[in-house]
């Protein structure tokens, strides 16, 4: 322990190095929120107000653009974002924390924000950084920003210097980027952002015709969204109005590399920490890694906004203000708020004693149970959201507590799920909380299976039996099935599996687009 406080302390003891300014040049960041980026190839995507370890993700960021040197912050938000808006003004009153508050109307993009930022003439560096508000990240940024510098020394047309870092091995990750480029300058000669429903598809003719010496093709590239663009960048969102993500940028530049002459390059980070939060998965990986003390010193003992906290063995952190019962028994790399985590924890146990009385075949009435839930929600403070999610993370629980590891899981499942559809259906009636009910569900089964390879192989038969025990309705399945959440634990086969069962059993036909059901 004392070898890991020393790393710790040696890697983290100054902070990152300026980025080199010319005389007068104001460092400037433009964050804008997550969805801006994403409006293309993300369905949904995590408000900047969820917390992460001790945290909100706009918090983390704008502590990361404070640690690299940079002296004027721009955060986009939405005019109907009252509540963003409020925190921000709330945490950044102090006028030395040169945050300043931009916002627009609802719905608009990341080509939006740009124009509006040329009209209002904000930018008044020659270089300036560009994010979405969910970064999490411990890396030089001063040295993204130099770099950048120096090839706009030698190429007067480069724009814009995009950041990567390598990507986990992980086979089903849907952040991967295939970038090809000069191994001579960096210089990025094709983009893709990979997705599991498109194909790879590079260009080799348009490339051989460059009298490239050699190129190299990564597909393990993972692009935060970081990146370092020159105020020329202004220029082409307003001469463009087509232009509506960054990734229309790029395809733009590349397509008329000939014609305009404009280049953007690629930098690579090997060290330090550097993530983005999109999904509730994304949050339980970044989660952790902040709890591990992968993000040193954005750690909950020494990043500290509406609570504080001591760290102790394990990745034990425990808020100043939190009531330990005696005897209680805190895992590794657990946080305890002074009421949320923990209570959500002791609800959890209560929940699943509450609902084996049912699967143990007592008889009791729904109507008591129902009342005994309430009464949890009421007891630890907690929204009807989180009880719902706590309520599916129980019958996972009590399944697995009894399944024989030589058996079936979803057999355990089906036994645990069969005497509770009436206490499920009512608590994740679409009439009552609308579909958002049935996603809460739905998601809390996509973050437990995550990390969990019985329950990811029988996911998508577990939706079809509560599908078929008119617990969650066919709308709610497919449109979850769509969403980035879903890619993780294999959307493709719970969508391909509650379709075929659908017709199989003769049960609500889904029509395809021609009209026609889809064939077993």
């Amino acid at each position: 322990m004392a070898s890991s406080r020393k790393r710790e302390s040696s890697t983290s003891s100054a902070p990152p190095p300026e980025p080199v300014k010319e005389e007068g040049e104001v460092v400037q960041a433009v964050v804008v929120p997550a969805r801006v980026f994403f409006s293309e190839h993300l369905s949904s995507v995590l408000n900047a107000l969820t917390t992460v370890g001790s945290s909100k993700l706009i918090d983390f960021t704008i502590e990361c653009l404070r640690r690299n040197g940079v002296e004027n912050i721009l955060v986009y938000c939405s005019s109907e974002d009252k509540q963003l808006i409020s925190y921000l003004r709330k945490t950044n009153s102090n006028a030395a924390k040169n945050v300043e508050i931009l916002t627009m109307q609802d719905g608009f993009s990341l080509g939006d924000a740009l124009r509006d930022l040329h009209t209002r003439e904000k930018i008044c560096s020659k270089n300036f950084l560009l994010l979405p508000s969910n970064l999490i990240m411990t890396i030089d940024v001063s040295d993204c920003f130099t770099k950048h510098q120096q090839r706009s020394a030698m190429d007067k047309n480069s724009v814009m210097t995009m950041v990567f870092r390598d990507c986990p091995p992980v086979a089903n990750d849907n952040r991967r980027s295939c970038v090809v480029f000069d191994p001579t300058n960096y210089r990025i000669r094709h983009f893709q952002r990979l997705r599991l429903d498109c194909d790879l598809q590079i260009d080799l003719e348009r490339l051989t015709n460059k009298s490239l010496d050699a190129i190299v093709i990564r597909t393990d590239f993972i692009d935060p969204e970081l990146c370092v663009c020159s105020s020329h960048v202004l220029d082409l969102f307003t001469d463009n109005f087509d232009y509506q993500t960054r990734d229309h940028l790029a395809k733009g530049l590349l397509e008329n590399e000939d014609i305009m002459g404009y280049t953007f390059y690629a930098h690579l980070v090997h060290d330090g920490f550097v993530d983005a939060v999109n999904t509730v998965n994304d949050v339980h990986r970044v989660n952790m890694a902040v709890l591990k003390r992968m993000a040193y010193p954005l750690v909950p003992d020494l990043f500290q906004n509406e609570e504080s906290f001591t760290h102790g063995r394990h990745n034990v952190y425990v808020s100043r203000g939190a009531r330990l019962a005696r005897g209680a028994i805190l895992g590794k790399n657990t946080l305890v708020r002074q009421s949320s985590d923990y209570s959500e924890r002791a609800c959890l146990n209560d929940c699943i004693e509450t609902l084996q009385r049912v699967t143990n075949g007592e008889d009791e009435a729904v109507s008591v149970i129902l009342l005994e839930l309430n009464g949890l929600k009421n007891t630890y403070q907690m929204s009807i959201h989180q009880v719902n999610r706590l309520l599916a993370r129980a019958v996972v629980a009590i399944a697995e507590r009894a399944w024989s590891r030589q058996g079936s899981l979803f057999a355990a499942l089906k036994q645990t799920v069969d005497p509770l559809v009436p206490i499920l259906a009512r608590y994740f009636n679409p009439r009552q909380g609308g579909r958002e009910f049935q996603l809460d569900c739905l998601r809390a089964l996509a973050a437990l299976a995550a990390d969990d390879e019985p329950l990811r192989k029988a996911l998508a038969k577990l939706l079809h039996l509560l599908y078929e025990s008119d617990v969650l309705e066919e709308d709610a399945i497919l449109e979850w099935s769509k969403s980035r959440d879903a890619d993780f634990v294999g959307a493709g086969e719970v969508d391909h599996h509650h379709k075929v069962q659908l017709v199989r059993q003769g049960g609500s036909r889904l029509a395809t687009g021609s009209g026609q059901t889809e064939p077993p």
